[in-house]
Parts: C-alpha cells; sequence; structure tokens
C-alpha cells in the first residue's frame, strides 16, 4: 500500500490485492488507485477512497511499493507507480506513469 499528496492537496492511495484460486495458489494481482478527499480528512473520521481506477493482469504481476503524484509540463496530473520483482541480488525496477483525466 502506498499514499501521497496530489498536486491539489488531496491523497493518492495504491492497494494491491492478491487473489487466490480455489486451491489457495495467488492467481494475480490486482492494484486499485484511489482519491481521498483532503477536507475528509480529520480527527476520528472515517474516510472514504474515491476509487479511480483498478489495473489487473495482463498490465499488472508486480508487487507495486511506492506512488507518487506530480504535476506535469502542462499542468497535467501525472501518477506514477513503482514495483521491483523481489529478488534481492538482481532486482528488476519497473516504474510506470500515468495522465490523471479527468472526466
Amino acid at each position: 500500500m502506498g499514499l501521497t499528496t496530489m498536486p491539489d492537496g488531496n491523497l493518492l492511495l495504491a492497494e494491491l490485492a492478491v487473489h487466490t484460486d480455489e486451491e489457495g495458489v495467488r492467481a494475480y494481482r490486482r492494484l486499485r488507485i484511489s482519491i481521498i478527499d483532503r477536507a475528509t480528512v480529520v480527527p476520528g473520521a472515517v474516510v472514504e477512497p474515491t476509487t479511480i481506477t483498478e489495473i489487473d493482469p495482463p498490465l499488472i504481476y508486480e508487487k507495486y511499493e511506492s506512488i507518487e503524484a506530480r504535476l506535469g509540463p502542462n499542468g497535467e496530473t501525472l501518477i506514477y507507480i513503482m514495483a521491483d520483482d523481489g529478488k534481492m541480488r538482481a532486482e528488476n525496477t519497473m516504474v510506470r506513469m500515468f495522465e490523471l483525466i479527468e472526466l
């Protein structure tokens, strides 16, 4: 799970879910990215994230461990997620970038 502040001050949450088949074998991973309205983050509150996307295979197999957001050169919000393959000696690191498009 990862959490970062977006350029507008709201929070961006990344949650990784591992799904298993009937035999208990990990079948695939799903990455859910949500926005939390900063105005809802107050002491004692229960916040409700708004899911903006869920990424499934074949676009994701990695264990994403980091999320970041920034403004791009044209004022667009760019979202970066980072993963490594979990091998200790020679890790393969993957960074993906998405543009947040508001509908």
